[in-house]
């Protein structure tokens, strides 16, 4: 029971477990069909295909993840550092410096600001204005679930929640690019908490 307290970040919670993941889950399931009309992310439905394979599914339809965002001490684009991270942890099941640095100071960063940029600049500070691109938020909330299930570090998975949580109601303008981010992040949230559910059987 503690443990699935912990996995939502309510472990003095006097209701039952059961009833508020139940909750939880629906809830998230009408926010996201609010925003997408099927599960449908990247040519694949996701309802399904396990964890594993729709961290390689992303990477597969998003070929650039692949390619290392070159000279990082110039600045980068926050999604393509964070999409090869996700190429790098799906293919090798580890990260090599300096992109673990860079996604510890951004988990650090949204926990503190609730804002994550679009580009930041070679010291890892803003470089712009633009913290609204709901593209950025999802993948990041995929990454930091993809390194949940190789850790089962909690910080992770609670990160990634809150990262959906803005993501669907932030009320930010989404657009057609977005959709397959939020969808696989929506359902890869879904599919990680009803697998640490079941599997202590709370």
């Amino acid at each position: 029971m503690e443990y699935i307290h912990r996995l939502l970040n309510c472990a003095y919670a006097e209701y039952d477990v059961s009833d508020y993941v139940s909750s939880f889950m629906a809830q998230r399931g009408t926010d996201l069909a609010e925003i997408i009309s099927d599960t449908n992310i990247f040519g694949c439905n996701a309802d399904g295909v396990d964890t594993d394979s729709i961290f390689s599914l992303i990477c597969t339809h998003n070929e650039a993840f692949s390619s290392p965002p070159g000279q990082l001490y110039e600045g980068f684009a926050t999604i393509h550092v964070m999409g090869h991270v996700l190429f790098r942890l799906t293919a090798d099941n580890a990260l090599e410096s300096p992109f673990d640095e860079i996604v510890a100071i951004l988990q650090k960063r949204f926990e503190v600001n609730h804002r994550l940029f679009t580009n930041y600049d070679g010291t890892i500070r803003k470089s712009g204005d633009d913290y609204t691109d709901l593209r950025v938020y999802a993948l990041c909330a995929i990454v930091f679930m993809k390194l949940f299930t190789l850790s089962h570090n909690f910080s992770y998975l609670n990160t990634a929640i809150k990262l959906n949580d803005l993501v669907l109601k932030s009320g930010w303008p989404i657009e057609c690019r977005d959709l397959p981010f939020v969808g696989a992040a929506v359902i890869l949230e879904q599919k990680i908490i009803r697998g640490e559910y079941e599997k202590f059987n709370c």
